[in-house]
């Protein structure tokens, strides 16, 4: 049995539906020595709502060496 797809006035909305975005960024003009703080701003916007996710993650950078506190993240 074959479903239609659905009308223009119809939402589907599927649970337990994973998105993996990747994105690179040379950080190494923006490190400086000591101490850093990355953060990252999601802005989903949703047929329902609106939301916004922020992740923050230390960076340290000492002796020529980058110290990513945090390299992944899971949000729900």
């Amino acid at each position: 049995m074959r479903k239609s797809s659905p009308s223009s006035d119809q939402v589907i909305q599927m649970g337990n539906t994973m998105y993996n975005y990747r994105y690179k960024l040379d950080y190494r003009k923006y490190i400086k020595e000591g101490e850093n703080f990355v953060r990252i701003t999601f802005d989903a916007k949703g047929l329902s709502s609106n939301k916004n996710t922020t992740i923050v993650t230390p960076i340290i950078y000492k002796d020529k060496k980058y110290d990513i506190q945090r390299n992944e993240f899971h949000i729900k």
